[in-house]
């Protein structure tokens, strides 16, 4: 891909196995390595929240579809917005690879850059004449969840998915820009936030990146989770018990319904908790966004 000006890769320091990994997997696929640039990550465990809020690094509420937050969020979107402020402090690089060390390429890219066929010419076309500002080169699934269109490559990105990613994407001068305004005082997931941001969002139909736990794939990893923990081994046990109970209420679902069900949150206790709401709120691209998590934080 000659039209990689620049690969950023997120990484803390001690993960030296992960780095050395996904180096040879760029190389292997044939990447320039001569265009990595490595970001040391900023360790989530060693914030200091209140610190934090003070230099206005954090914003005071923390907006998520899950609700889920850690320390260790606020440091994976510190280190994106490292990415954004480096690439915008470049002077002739105008496309940049963002990755986290967890990233891997998938037989679908490998595919399209040995043979260097009718889908890479395809995608270099497409790079060219579409206005894009973000392309997701991979998502949680293999397939990554688009709006329809023409085009063969470049497809606009569903914005509020099923699952978020943000473990490798393009960006533009643009697209870093509308990244950092979106996020400089953080309120979102690194992830959350290029679905968020006022940007021209595209993605590439099929995950060209995947994320590794461990030697698995994450997509492979999270449906045997799901499969195994909750529903072979949970409710086929209990069979019609479970969809007529009470808790759940006199129907059936899906496992999708199930995850949309009700309201969760889950802050890690090393987080002090003001208060927690899920009222609508208007997002940088301008959409009215609902049934987010809205935690508040306690700060002194």
């Amino acid at each position: 891909m000659n039209w990689i000006d620049k690969i950023y890769i997120i990484s803390l320091k001690k993960h030296e196995i992960r780095r050395q990994t996904i180096f040879s997997d760029l190389d292997s696929a044939g990447f320039d390595t001569s265009k990595i640039e490595w970001i040391d990550a900023i360790d989530g465990n060693e914030l200091d929240i209140n610190q934090c809020i003070q230099d206005n690094t954090i914003n005071t509420t923390f907006k998520d579809p899950s609700g889920i937050l850690t320390k260790s969020i606020y440091g994976c979107a510190m280190s994106h917005n490292l990415v954004y402020e480096r690439f915008l402090e470049t002077n002739d690089e105008e496309v940049a690879l963002v990755l986290e060390d967890d990233a891997s390429v998938t037989h679908t890219l490998l595919r399209l850059l040995l043979t260097k066929g009718f889908g890479y010419e395809k995608f270099s076309e497409e790079l060219k004449s579409t206005d894009w500002d973000i392309l997701l080169m991979g998502g949680q699934e293999k397939r990554i969840e688009h709006s329809q269109s023409n085009s063969f490559i470049l497809k606009p990105v569903k914005r509020y998915p099923t699952n978020y990613a943000g473990h490798s994407y393009l960006i533009t001068k643009n697209g870093a820009k509308k990244l950092l305004e979106s996020n400089k005082t953080i309120q979102f997931a690194a992830d959350t936030n290029i679905y968020c941001c006022d940007a021209n969002l595209y993605c590439t139909p099929i995950s060209y990146f995947t994320q590794k736990v461990g030697t698995l794939e994450k997509y492979t990893h999270t449906r045997l989770k799901k499969e195994f923990e909750m529903f072979l081994m949970v409710y086929e046990g209990l069979g019609e018990e479970v969809v007529s109970s009470t808790t759940f209420g006199d129907y059936g679902f899906t496992e999708s319904e199930f995850e949309q069900l009700y309201k969760t949150s889950q802050v890690s206790n090393k987080i002090q908790l003001d208060s927690i709401n899920w009222n609508s709120f208007i997002a940088p691209n301008g959409d009215e966004i609902k049934n987010w998590a809205n935690i508040n934080l306690k700060y002194e």
